[in-house]
């Protein structure tokens, strides 16, 4: 089987920001916590603070 790697962008609102922050952190947890997860980040755009993005890389799908 082959690995499966995920890359998503995710614009978040400035109304939100705050908000969004503490609950991706829990979902960055969670996910790495699950089977079949071998990475997965959370990186900030240092050109638009509101732009995050997610890198995942699971064992299969």
């Amino acid at each position: 089987m082959s690995q499966l790697n995920i890359i998503a962008t995710i614009t978040v609102k400035p109304e939100f920001y705050d908000a969004f922050q503490p609950i991706f952190k829990r979902l960055v947890a969670g996910s790495r916590a699950e089977a079949g997860c071998l990475r997965y980040e959370l990186n900030q755009s240092i050109d638009n603070s509101n732009i995050f993005i997610v890198i995942e890389t699971w064992v299969s799908q």
